[in-house]
């Protein structure tokens, strides 16, 4: 629910996440399959320059709203202390997006992200036959309200059969009632 860190949560290593929106349930396996189709594609082909540049210049005005709010401005110093960072966390975050190059990037997505051992979590209704149509591999063709460009159809025909590393083993589900035990 928060798209900034929270200060003061020290953290031992890095999170990487995807979200996706809420999905109705007949398209909710398609969704899932292109996500992952979309991280597999990050992975194998990084960031095109005018996709790092776009991202550099949203995160350098971003950065601006971490510490909209003196409390924040105070957590990022404390945090700054505990890290070893300048204190001005916004000027360092700043200084450092402007040193970082589109390789550096590419680099360390293909070093830090994978698809072959993640945790996926999914809240939905009718979990038991979702679960039943993810572990069987069947396809899953998206149906749109409305006429597609065929580059949008060309990639859809891939991604509704994207493999999903998912065994039977680790498939859980937890009802509703039990999910804050």
């Amino acid at each position: 629910f928060l798209f900034e860190p929270t200060p003061n949560l020290a953290r031992a290593r890095q999170i990487f996440q995807i979200w996706i929106r809420p999905l109705e349930p007949p398209t909710a396996h398609f969704g899932l399959r292109l996500a992952l189709y979309e991280l597999d594609r990050l992975i194998k082909t990084g960031l095109s320059e005018d996709e790092f540049q776009r991202t550099r210049s949203f995160l350098g005005a971003y950065v601006n709203l971490l510490t909209k709010a003196k409390q924040a401005e105070l957590g990022y110093a404390i945090d700054s202390l505990y890290y070893g960072i300048p204190s001005s966390y916004n000027q360092y975050l700043k200084d450092g997006l402007s040193k970082l190059t589109r390789d550096d990037v590419n680099r360390a997505i293909r070093k830090h992200l994978q698809t072959s051992n993640m945790r996926m979590v999914m809240v939905a209704s009718g979990c038991q036959e979702l679960s039943k149509r993810l572990l069987a591999g069947a396809a899953s063709p998206m149906q749109y309200n409305a006429a597609k460009p065929e580059d949008i159809l060309r990639e859809d025909k891939i991604v509704e059969t994207w493999k999903i590393p998912l065994q039977d083993a680790n498939v859980r589900i937890t009802p509703v009632e039990k999910v804050f035990e």
